[in-house]
């Protein structure tokens, strides 16, 4: 089952609640909303059928109790991956889909009313594989970021796709190098986007954790990796107070058995201060 759990401010446990079916259910991104309340989207299998995943997307009270739970989807794989509120609580939510599209999968930015109804759909990308894991309010409309097989050299890239408010495509441009590079996560700050995700192209290891930015345009202003001879990738950006930005990931250390949290704290430069 997809799981939510409230803490106070020192962590102790307010509630958890669960919701699902049977089958395979899970939450990959939460949102807090303005009048109180919480909406979180993922996927399921448990409302999908013949073993495949639908996008789930559900919407609670402030103590956890379902209001609404949507799923969408079609003969394939479907899955939700971020989402922010806007006017009159509307919903703008980004994912991934094999069911439609062109290519074998394709990323799309969907638009629903404060119920959960679809106001509107777009899917972007082209024969091969794209994928989108953040969206956020751009200058003007939404700005999404993932990652595209279709339009390098056969490796994945990095991908960021700006839309108008209707969700049409205004621009889209690819980072990376010769070999596998993805952005997991966006923000918008005063002059441009920072997007930090994982690359294999530089850096120390053979994936270290990447942090891009760009101007309203697109146009690459810098590039910093972060990383030791271990694997390490961003799945999370806050902006901070001075500018910078805190990323967290995961550090992958095989000698210690696993994986470990990271936390790094940049500047406006996206020098580090700190790391955790």
């Amino acid at each position: 089952d997809a799981i939510l759990i409230k803490t106070d401010s020192l962590g102790n446990l307010d509630w958890s609640k669960r919701y699902g079916g049977v089958e395979i259910d899970a939450g990959y991104q939460l949102m807090e909303k303005k009048d109180g309340g919480y909406v979180f989207t993922g996927y399921t299998s448990s409302y999908a059928g013949s073993e495949r995943h639908d996008l789930l997307l559900v919407s609670t009270t402030e103590d956890g109790t379902m209001l609404w739970m949507k799923v969408m989807g079609g003969d394939m794989e479907d899955y939700g991956t971020d989402l922010l509120e806007v006017s009159k609580g509307s919903i703008i939510l980004t994912g991934y889909t094999y069911s439609y599209g062109q290519g074998q999968d394709d990323l799309f930015l969907m638009r629903l009313k404060s119920n959960g109804d679809t106001l509107w759909t777009r899917l972007y990308g082209s024969t091969l594989n794209e994928h989108s894991y953040s969206v956020d309010l751009a200058d003007t409309g939404y700005i999404i970021a993932g990652f595209t097989k279709s339009f390098t050299n056969g490796l994945y890239d990095a991908y960021v796709i700006k839309t108008d408010w209707e969700g049409n495509l205004e621009w889209s441009s690819v980072y990376g190098g010769d070999k596998d590079d993805r952005a997991q996560t966006l923000r918008k700050v005063e002059d441009g986007y920072l997007v930090a995700g994982g690359t294999m192209s530089s850096g120390a290891g053979e994936m270290d954790l990447m942090l891009f930015k760009i101007d309203f345009d697109g146009k690459l202003l810098w590039a910093k990796t972060y990383g030791t001879s271990s694997d390490e990738t961003a799945n999370s950006m806050s902006i901070t107070s001075d500018g910078g930005c805190l990323i967290t990931g995961f550090t992958n250390t095989p000698e210690k058995g696993g994986s470990d949290l990271i936390i790094i704290k940049s500047d406006s430069n996206g020098d580090t201060l700190w790391t955790g």
